[in-house]
């Protein structure tokens, strides 16, 4: 949670408004981590018919990252609707989609 309130505070930087991402994910990784993003999001929607909140993500490259953030062996975790920590073996839109499943189940 804490890394959650200053992602800088854990090394992560800002990628957009709802992206914090580990200083090892290369620039091209980060392109493909955003596509993956957006993939889910609209995966989603075509679910539920909608999907209009978007969590704050803390994306780790490397298992260093996902250990200091909390990471305990699961390649994301989300809490509530707020923020989702992904480990870097959840990088992807089908993970992504799953936790966004989460936060779309917690709205109201």
């Amino acid at each position: 949670m804490a890394a959650y309130a200053c992602p800088a505070c854990y090394g992560l930087l800002r990628v957009t408004a709802n992206l914090f991402v580990d200083p090892a994910m290369s620039v091209e990784d980060r392109t493909k981590l955003q596509e993956a993003i957006s993939r889910a999001a609209a995966q989603v929607t075509a679910f539920y018919g909608s999907f209009d909140h978007t969590p704050t993500l803390l994306a780790c490259a490397s298992e260093e990252c996902d250990h200091r953030l909390g990471g305990k062996g699961a390649r994301a975790n989300t809490y509530g609707t707020t923020f989702i920590r992904v480990s870097p073996n959840g990088l992807n839109q089908t993970i992504l989609a799953h936790e966004f499943s989460h936060v779309r189940d917690c709205l109201p």
